[in-house]
């Protein structure tokens, strides 16, 4: 699921590129907002149980959060408390069949995925926490994309990210995604007003 979707824009470009015009907020704010959340002592908030959350399992969490929390946060609560009330879970909503009570809710869910590109808006989110948290990780992937780039000199599919740096990937971005998972867990994934 994950190397489906990341990797796809974001190569070499600033976090902040495109971030404004999706949170409805200038880009120096919205720039500023994530390198605040970036910038937070995350180690100090890391649990055990979070340190222990595998890289791939570490990274599709982190997504989520991040879109829940920072791209999607009011389409995200509206789904939830819809869940809660009619006892399903997000999964359930997501995976049903005709029509249901949350219909509205998984809608505007949908929506704004695709209107925030919110996949990869997560991705080079994640992808900035790890290359400030996790700088020993996130120089091995960093040299091995910059060097396909220059072996393809054509478009980066996520087929050759994968195939070419998959593993090195794998180790940054769920180095990245755990520092994510702390604030989260602390309640302290959300943009500051």
């Amino acid at each position: 699921h994950f190397f489906g979707s990341c990797y796809s824009s974001f190569i070499s470009r600033p976090v902040q590129d495109g971030v404004s015009s999706r949170m409805n907020t200038s880009p120096e704010k919205a720039a500023e907002q994530i390198r605040n959340l970036i910038e937070k002592d995350t180690s100090a908030l890391m649990t055990d149980n979070v340190r222990k959350v595998p890289d791939q399992q570490a990274i599709i969490m982190g997504m989520s959060s991040v879109v829940d929390k920072l791209i999607c946060p009011t389409e995200a609560v509206g789904l939830q408390q819809c869940a809660t009330k009619n006892k399903l879970t997000i999964q359930q909503i997501f995976q049903g069949k005709g029509s249901g009570p949350c219909d509205f809710h998984k809608e505007a869910m949908i929506q704004c995925h695709s209107t925030k590109k919110a996949v990869p808006l997560a991705d080079a989110i994640i992808q900035g926490f790890s290359s400030k948290k996790c700088p020993e990780e996130f120089r091995p992937f960093k040299l091995c994309m910059e060097q396909l780039q220059r072996d393809l000199s054509k478009k980066i599919t996520n087929k050759d990210l994968q195939e070419q740096c998959g593993e090195a990937g794998r180790l940054a971005l769920g180095c990245g995604s755990r520092h994510v998972l702390a604030l989260a867990t602390a309640g302290k994934l959300q943009f500051s007003d």
